[in-house]
């Protein structure tokens, strides 16, 4: 009998998510490469800046959201706009299943 609600076999997607904890020193989001389709990064606390592992320059503000699509997670970089001001960084997306569903 088919179960309807077995996700996990039948969606295309696998939900990411993750908190950190941003510094003053500029640190990817991940160690590894992992590219979301679709991401959703929720700043709180204190603005940040981001960007890759050369360059932090873009700003965002406390309570802001930024969209990207095809983001690999290991490539940005992200640090305090002020220092000894630390802010967090929710993370959520959706990667895509490699197993050819």
């Amino acid at each position: 009998m088919h179960n309807p609600w077995r996700f996990d076999s039948i969606t295309k997607y696998t939900v990411y998510s993750k908190v950190v904890n941003v510094t003053d020193d500029p640190k990817s989001i991940e160690n590894i490469d992992l590219t979301l389709e679709d991401c959703n990064i929720h700043v709180m606390q204190n603005d940040i800046k981001y960007g890759n592992g050369d360059l932090q320059e873009a700003v965002a503000s406390a309570n802001s959201v930024l969209t990207f699509k095809k983001l690999n997670l290991r490539h940005f970089f992200v640090k305090n706009a002020t220092a000894g001001s630390n802010a967090k960084l929710a993370i959520v997306g959706t990667m895509g299943r490699d197993d050819g569903l």
